[in-house]
């Protein structure tokens, strides 16, 4: 025991040697979240000899799940084997890999990610005659939303109320019977047709609660209904259940999470141990007493009272600017100054936080003009680019010839070229190697000369097309590697050209893409009314108080410096207004903080 918690603090050992029974930890920013469930699997295996195979880990991202697994690893000296970890769904894909059969899934279903299933929505659209009227996006979130509500296609048709719910109820049951004719599952399918099969299956259920003696998840105030029913099943006959999370990040609410499940643990489990961490391993003090007092004003939960042993640091920057350009410009000298003479080496300590993609456009054009390397993290998606979607399409046409989304992908590429891949898709390809298979494809249909247009961005769309092959060589089996395509989260997108050239970048993203992440010097971009906290969200407590949680994980990840910028007027989607300082920076306190008066010019 004191081997493997040697390096934690008394609550964090606590929480990692208490293993009967349901417990929470409540883990704020920084507090060591991810070293806990690492050290409590490794002394559930070392100190209480639980088997591998006998604990089921659940993360939110396969980079996070990945990280777990190494972790764990080194922890113990050996590999982990049998034991489950990854994401939600990837533990569902393998339950129905396994069990689906009962469910009349076939084993060798596909997936279907976003565009998959966006293609074959606007397909049924077409064909029912209802284009125009709603946009396929608006049907296509409404059919997800229900899904992760446990909400199946027969059930929304009898609680349709209006024209819009009627009208995507009737493509809801015709998408779901395109998807059961291509032996396809959609993503939202994963987590709905899991749940399904163990609440209808009750011999299967019992063998998977028997199989779980421990069961952790982590950011468990993430959860939407569908996997906090998951976890329920699971976790019901032995209750040895850890969940990590953090109340003041609950962040999801736009994509079906319910804050509610964190808060209705101790009612579910009435028995259970509640842990909470709040020593921050990672900011100043000043930063931390300064989230700290903006957090305190939301009512729907009582925050962790933080502390750290670090010192106070540099006061908190909060700048004024003229506009978005100035932010920009204002933002680039502040880096090329600390660079100079902040004894800051390295532009990757630097991170530029913003509430919405739109922002990024002036700060990238400012950055390209002033020559200072950027990655734009969470941006345009490898998995999601023509080429790489087109040559998955072949690929998905070799496991499963029913797959009509991409047959039809594979027709638009070519009917020439179509030919000439059916020519090699015989038996014996899908016994070899992925790469192999790739290479085959790309000589059979002459994709690479497809592409190949003598422009840049024609080079771009090779150089990803043979990005692919890196994807694909650790795989042995096609069934593997397209199963990992499949899974892949936003967060996890390989690397950009530019970022893989210049490991040195400062790094530009969103604030809900920055979650779980940590910088040496942090710059939160549009610190305005109507930006942050956003004009969607003015009309609801409940939203203004998730974008307060939002502005805390911004300044939260900052570990020695943090520069709040706002503008008094910006241009957004053609339209240049004025605007008012966020309320969150009266909310913050006025304690060791400089504040700089707007410039005419930042050198543009």
């Amino acid at each position: 025991m004191e081997t493997l918690t040697f390096s934690l603090n008394p609550e964090q050992k606590e929480a990692v040697s208490h293993t009967g029974g349901p417990s929470l930890v409540a883990a704020g920013p920084g507090s060591g979240k991810t070293r806990i469930l690492t050290h409590k699997i490794a002394y559930l295996i070392k100190e209480r000899e639980v088997n591998p195979q006998e604990i089921l880990a659940v993360t939110f991202t396969n980079k996070a799940a990945q990280e777990m697994r190494e972790r764990v690893a080194a922890l113990i000296g050996q590999d982990v084997g049998g034991m489950w970890i990854g994401t939600f769904h990837a533990t569902c894909a393998k339950t129905l890999r396994i069990d689906g059969k009962e469910a009349g899934i076939p084993k060798s279903f596909v997936i279907y990610d976003e565009n998959d299933r966006k293609s074959l929505i606007k397909k049924i659209i077409k064909a029912s005659g209802l284009e125009g009227r709603f946009s396929p996006y608006s049907i296509q979130s409404a059919i997800s939303n229900a899904k992760n509500e446990l909400v199946g296609p027969e059930e929304y048709e009898e609680l349709a109320g209006g024209y819009f719910q009627e009208m995507v109820a009737e493509v809801f049951v015709k998408y779901q019977q395109k998807l059961k004719e291509a032996d396809a599952l959609d993503f939202d399918d994963l987590l709905f047709k899991a749940v399904r099969l163990l609440k209808d299956q009750p011999q299967i259920l019992k063998k998977w609660q028997k199989r779980f003696l421990h069961i952790l998840v982590d950011e468990y105030q993430d959860t939407n209904r569908a996997q906090y029913e998951l976890v329920q099943l699971l976790s019901q006959k032995h209750q040895n259940l850890t969940v990590v999370g953090d109340m003041s990040q609950a962040i999801y609410s736009w994509r079906g999470a319910d804050f509610r499940n964190i808060l209705r643990f101790e009612k579910d489990y009435p028995k259970a141990k509640i842990f909470r961490l709040s020593q921050n391993y990672r900011s100043t003090k000043t930063i931390l007493s300064a989230a700290k007092s903006l957090i305190e004003h939301n009512k729907t939960h009582i925050p962790l009272d933080l502390w750290t042993q670090n010192g106070n640091g540099l006061p908190i920057v909060v700048s004024e600017v003229q506009s978005e350009l100035d932010e920009a410009y204002y933002i680039t000298s502040q880096i090329r100054s600390m660079r100079s003479g902040g004894g800051i080496a390295k532009f990757s300590d630097f991170a530029v936080l913003y509430r919405t993609n739109a922002q990024s456009r002036v700060l990238e054009e400012v950055f390209m003009r002033e020559g200072i390397p950027y990655v734009l993290i969470g941006g345009f998606k490898f998995y999601e680019r023509k080429e790489v979607k087109d040559l998955l399409a072949y690929l998905k046409l070799l496991l499963n010839s029913k797959d009509t989304v991409s047959f039809q992908r594979a027709e638009k590429i070519g009917k020439r070229r179509l030919k000439n891949f059916l020519e090699i898709a015989g038996p014996e390809t899908l016994n070899e190697p992925p790469v192999v298979i790739l290479d085959k494809i790309l000589k059979a249909t002459k994709y690479i000369e497809y592409l190949n247009d003598g422009t840049e961005q024609g080079q771009s769309r090779i150089e990803n097309a043979k990005e692919l092959r890196s994807v694909a060589a650790p795989f042995t089996t096609l069934g593997e590697f397209l199963e990992h395509v499949a899974l892949v989260q936003p967060t996890d997108a390989l690397p950009t050209k530019g970022s893989k050239k210049h490991g040195n970048c400062v790094n530009l993203m969103t604030l809900h893409s920055a979650k779980g992440l940590e910088f040496p010097t942090v710059f939160m971009a549009g610190l305005e009314e109507g930006i942050l906290p956003h004009s969607r969200s003015m009309g609801s407590l409940e939203e203004v108080e998730e974008e307060r949680r939002l502005c805390y994980v911004g300044m939260t990840r900052a570990k020695r410096h943090l520069h709040l910028c706002f503008a008094k007027d910006r241009m957004f989607f053609g339209t240049r207004s004025f605007s008012a300082p966020s309320r969150f920076l009266t909310e913050i306190g006025s304690r060791d903080i400089v504040f700089h008066l707007p410039q005419e010019s930042f050198g543009h």
